[in-house]
């Protein structure tokens, strides 16, 4: 690549890419644009068994070139299509989707759009990029946010829960969906929504620094907080939501996403000081400053134990960890992965205790010392970390109003609603899988939830009639006039309004999860709700493979670690057809150079 003439006080930059036959359909090829940004050039694939032409403009698209969320390079994701004609790419790190025809992120983390580059060809047929300036000092394209208008309209939506969820719902709603009605976000915590994951990954991390947003971003957008304050009722039949402080809030339509809450082990003396579970940067502040030189018992050896493990390693004095099955991640990865995670730790001077339960823990003056297992086995504990699991935070929903599955979760439809006006969203949400015939499943997983919440939203939108809202009101308590109810379909497990039913987006996305132990990074595409066997390729004992997690010969879901971009490209496959046959993985070359 070569810029043209050009010079710094320009408003525009504009880059000969090559010539347009020089790149193959298909192909992802980072430009170098101006002062070190880059732009992501990517020519259009041929459809099926067509052959190769002459390509034009419209098979050009040019977009920024690393990822919004951590900078990961999307030369090296996967390629794919997310409507008839539409193409995007997905982040190979973390599953970022964005659109190449406008750079809008289309799925999963909420962490911006990309910029979109003018591409033209010239009369000697090379491609030519032409760039702002201004645009490519800024990683991240500012989407055009709207305020409130409550003379245009006088709705009222109301999201419970400030997690990635409920912040990703809000800002849809002020962006995406130019809702100009009243936007009211409720949220236990005190603190403003930020970047979970980051808690069990690094327990110093700064609260300021993993915020989604700051203050004045909610403030500007006429969103209104009310924060550490718990919901403590839903009537879905006045729609209403009753607060811990007693006040009472109207809406028309709601977005439940108010997460859950650490599973704590009810044995004797539960109560001691220095049991910890890790879910705020309050919990993570706190075992950070007090397990330096301690000896650690981790009680559970699935993500947020195993991740604790690795984040408190260098600085305890001993790190055990006790869990139920025989090898670490044993329900979700399956016995082979765990076990070589399990030695990744051990060579970190991790101990295990596996095939065990706490019995109870004993202690002195208040704080806990050790703790007694099941067998009788007695272990040093200065520090407990409970990794136990979570328990969906809905005990203000009315079970007569809404379906609550047996673990506390709500039962929504393909839409995510769970009730008349009222949708669901995150670790709370329980939904037909569309990848397994519509099995129920529940998935906790932070990028997964913020698009549940993005769909969501988008059918509150589409669910909401705004020639006849509620009444304005002028307060944070105030109660609005009641609203039109929504009729219920008649659809099978449907509660979404009949009239608009057809409008309504499915939640279709592929999970996507990751996790990063010891710096090393393992990547989860699909979901494996059962599997009858898992298939591994690569070295587990070098870390660099890939499990396919298969039920009846379909793969299911796929772990990967130093493969990248194969769980993107794999995430992909199953997005587009909806299915993928182990022997499919070796006709089509899809681990081609990998092994």
């Amino acid at each position: 690549t070569r810029p043209t003439t050009t010079n710094t006080a320009d408003e525009v930059v504009q880059v000969i890419a090559g010539a347009a036959t020089d790149i193959q359909p298909g192909e992802m090829r980072q430009v170098d644009l101006w002062e070190g940004k880059r732009a992501l050039l990517v020519r259009r694939p041929l459809p099926g068994t067509s052959q190769s032409q002459a390509p034009t403009e419209a098979d050009f698209f040019a977009v920024s070139a690393n990822c919004t969320h951590y900078g990961a390079p999307l030369r090296s994701g996967a390629l794919g299509q997310c409507a008839e004609e539409v193409l995007r790419v997905r982040c190979p790190w973390h599953g970022a989707c964005f659109r190449l025809d406008t750079g809008d992120i289309e799925e999963f983390p909420d962490c911006g759009s990309l910029h979109r580059f003018q591409v033209h060809l010239d009369d000697k047929k090379q491609v030519i990029i032409t760039a702002n300036k201004q645009a490519l000092l800024n990683p991240k394209r500012q989407v055009q946010f709207c305020k409130a208008d409550l003379s245009a309209d006088r709705r009222v939506f109301i999201v419970v829960g400030a997690g990635a969820a409920g912040c990703t719902a809000v800002s849809t709603l002020r962006g995406e969906c130019k809702f100009r009605g009243r936007v009211i976000l409720v949220g236990a915590e005190t603190s403003l929504p930020y970047d979970r994951p980051k808690l069990s990954k690094s327990l110093r991390v700064r609260t300021s620094a993993i915020r989604l947003h700051e203050r004045s971003f909610f403030d500007d957008l006429d969103i209104e907080l009310i924060l550490g304050c718990a919901v403590t009722d839903l009537d879905t039949a006045s729609r209403t939501l009753t607060l811990q402080d007693g006040r009472l809030l109207r809406y028309d339509r709601c977005l439940l996403a108010s997460g859950a809450a650490p599973r704590r082990i009810a044995v004797p003396n539960h109560q001691l000081g220095n049991i910890f579970v890790l879910r705020t940067p309050s919990d993570a502040s706190h075992i950070a400053s007090t397990v330096p030189g301690k000896h650690v018992c981790i009680l559970g050896s699935s993500f947020i134990g195993m991740e604790a493990a690795a984040a408190v390693a260098k600085t305890a004095a001993s790190v055990t960890v006790i869990g139920m099955e025989k090898t670490p991640f044993e329900r979700v990865l399956g016995a082979e992965v765990g076990s070589a995670l399990q030695q990744l730790h051990e060579k970190n001077g991790v101990v295990f205790r596996m095939q065990r339960t706490l019995r109870e823990y004993r202690g002195n003056n208040g704080i806990v010392t050790e703790i007694c297992l099941d067998d009788g086995t007695v272990l040093p504990a200065d520090v407990c970390i409970l990794g136990a699991g979570v328990i969906p935070s809905t005990e203000y929903v009315r079970k007569e109003q809404v379906t609550v599955f047996r673990d506390g979760s709500l039962v929504a439809d393909a839409h995510l609603c769970v009730a008349p006006s009222v949708y669901a969203a995150g670790d709370i949400c329980r939904y037909p899988y569309h990848l397994a015939a519509g099995r129920s499943v529940r998935i906790e997983h932070w990028a997964t939830a913020g698009e549940q919440a993005r769909v969501a939203t988008r059918n509150m939108m589409r669910d909401s009639d705004p020639a006849a809202p509620s009444s304005p009101s002028s307060g944070l308590g105030a109660v609005s006039s009641s609203a039109t109810p929504v009729s219920i379909s008649s659809a099978p497990h449907s509660h979404s309004g009949s009239q608009s039913h057809s409008r309504l987006q499915p939640f279709r996305a592929v999970p996507f999860f990751w996790t990063q132990l010891f710096g090393k990074s393992l990547r989860y595409a699909g979901h494996a709700y059962q599997y009858d066997r898992v298939v591994i390729r690569g070295d587990l004992g070098r870390l660099q493979f890939v499990a396919f997690y298969v039920l009846s010969d379909q793969v299911l879901a796929v772990a990967t670690m130093n493969m990248d971009p194969l769980a993107a490209q794999l995430a992909e496959r199953l997005h587009s057809t909806e299915s993928l046959r182990l022997d499919e993985v070796d006709r089509e070359e899809l681990l081609a150079g990998k092994l």
